[in-house]
């Protein structure tokens, strides 16, 4: 009898114990910066990040946007290169890209404005040689000094 019972405030200890782990680590990843939701004024500048970056898109030019590239830029294309570029060449890229595929229509369909890390997911139609293609984009933001630049773009 008295070994089950010492089994059982052991095994309540334990549990006990592991439920103040589970407190403090949740404590903590709450406080974690990544977690919380951008100030108001930031959110509104990825806002308009991502509508240059429509707008830009849907006109098949990166003039809207190119100016919100950020130092390297991580680039993938259709049949094209794919890896880190400066922003020159990542314009180049794009403005060959919109000479072989002129825009149809453009859409974010998701935008995560309010995260440490913000992001757009959208449809993209293009003419690709005289019958449209639907293709996916994702474009990602990283903070750099005071501003919010794109620091990958994605065409699949």
């Amino acid at each position: 009898m008295k070994f089950a019972l010492s089994i059982l405030i052991i095994v309540c200890a334990v549990d006990t114990s592991d439920a103040q782990i589970r407190s403090r680590r949740t404590d903590r990843q709450q406080l974690l910066p990544s977690d919380l939701p951008l100030p108001e004024a930031q959110q509104q500048e990825v806002g308009a990040v991502f509508a240059s970056v429509q707008r830009g898109l849907a006109a098949s030019s990166v003039t809207p946007f190119s100016g919100h590239f950020a130092g390297s830029v991580h680039l993938a294309l259709p049949a094209s290169d794919r890896g880190q570029f400066s922003p020159n060449q990542a314009s180049q890229i794009l403005s060959k890209f919109f000479a072989d595929h002129r825009t149809k229509s453009m859409r974010f369909e998701n935008t995560a404005t309010t995260v440490a890390a913000p992001f757009a997911f959208g449809t993209l139609v293009v003419d690709g040689r005289g019958r449209p293609d639907t293709l996916r984009v994702y474009v990602a933001l990283t903070r750099v000094d005071t501003r919010w630049l794109i620091s990958q773009l994605a065409v699949y």
